[in-house]
This record gives structure tokens, sequence and C-alpha cells, in this order.
């Protein structure tokens, strides 16, 4: 498992935007596709490739600050380095 121990976590007004439009993308994919929580095997697809990604900090990502066991499962949610 890879976790980067010097990685810096975005301000705190960068994660806050971050959560507004990640609330954004998951209300409009609930309109749209009726859908919110991504399959059980691209759960597993997209946590297996942030286990092995160099900006992972513990539990989240240092790219955007998002607790990865939340953001790998919601649809609409995409990687900051577009890795998934």
């Amino acid at each position: 498992m890879s976790d980067c121990e010097n990685c810096k976590f975005p301000s705190a007004i960068e994660q806050g935007k971050n959560l507004a439009f990640s609330f954004i993308n998951v209300v409009g994919a609930a309109f749209k596709t009726g859908k919110v929580v991504a399959s059980k095997e691209e759960i597993n697809r997209r946590m297996e490739i942030c286990n092995g990604c160099e900006f992972k900090k513990d539990t989240r990502c240092s790219k955007c600050g998002c607790f990865l066991t939340y953001k790998v499962g919601l649809i609409s949610e995409t990687c900051p380095e577009w890795k998934w």
C-alpha cells in the first residue's frame, strides 16, 4: 500500500469547494440516472488504484482531501489525477 508521508492536503477552503462540487455531482447523477453508489466491482477497482497511488495518505487523497472510502463509492466521482 502506497502512503505519501510528505503530502499535504489542500487548504480547508479548497477542500470545502471540492466537497460542494462533489455534492452537486452526486445530486445531478441521482436525477439523471437514479443512481448514487457505484457498483461493488467499480468500488473495488477504484480502491485498488488508490491503494497504489503516490498521493494516498492514510485513508485520504492528498490531491483533493477526500476520504477515499466515500469517494470511491460515489458513481459521479472521479480521481483528481484521472486515474479512474
